[in-house]
């Protein structure tokens, strides 16, 4: 079973989210991650992504962030569960997101 986590992973204000890959096979652990097209702000991700807000804006925001994280995140995992794990790997999840 695999899972897949998004991070903000960059010191600037505004920077891509990246998308790491969680599984295990064979008794061993694989991580991969891969940068994704989603572009959101540090102040957004950090303080107002998870938490619920009276302003219209943040709320929408956290609405299409979250419709186009589920889009990856399902995308990845079906992609996942069709292939060999044996043939996953950086390149593959690249190919994937793009």
């Amino acid at each position: 079973m695999a899972s897949v986590n998004f991070m903000y992973r960059s010191t600037k204000d505004k920077s891509n989210l990246i998308l790491r890959l969680l599984y295990r096979y064979d008794g061993t652990d694989y991580v991969f991650g891969a940068k994704t097209r989603i572009e959101v702000t540090k102040l957004y991700w950090t303080e107002q992504h998870n938490k619920r807000s009276k302003d219209i804006e943040i709320t929408n925001q956290q609405t299409e962030t979250n419709t186009e994280l589920n889009k990856i995140e399902n995308h990845v995992l079906q992609a996942f569960n069709s292939v060999n794990p044996d043939e996953v790997n950086k390149q593959w999840l690249n190919s994937q997101i793009n």
